[in-house]
């Protein structure tokens, strides 16, 4: 178990804005809030969500991925996992 915000402010520690809960519904709350390091707020992103799902676009339309991950700064690997879903799962 872990401490929740109920608002999603971590600097709120008033006992009336916590409470107990598992990491799975702490990390649906920072999701709900919007303070969720997901997709391009990751420091590490290198696509945006225009990119993926355009690259889903394009997969499904059943273009070679090698040939989708030469327009953007990934590999053939991690375009396959977005086209499957793997990846940036939570994307529509």
């Amino acid at each position: 178990m872990v401490a929740c915000h109920d608002d999603g402010n971590p600097r709120n520690n008033d006992l009336a804005n916590l409470r107990w809960d598992t990491p799975k519904n702490n990390e649906r709350d920072k999701v709900a809030h919007g303070r969720s390091n997901r997709g391009v707020r990751g420091s590490s992103a290198k696509l945006t969500e225009t990119d993926v799902r355009e690259i889903r676009r394009r997969a499904d339309a059943g273009e070679p991925l090698a040939t989708i991950a030469a327009d953007y700064p990934v590999s053939a690997r991690a375009v396959g996992q977005i086209a499957k879903r793997t990846t940036w799962r939570w994307l529509a």
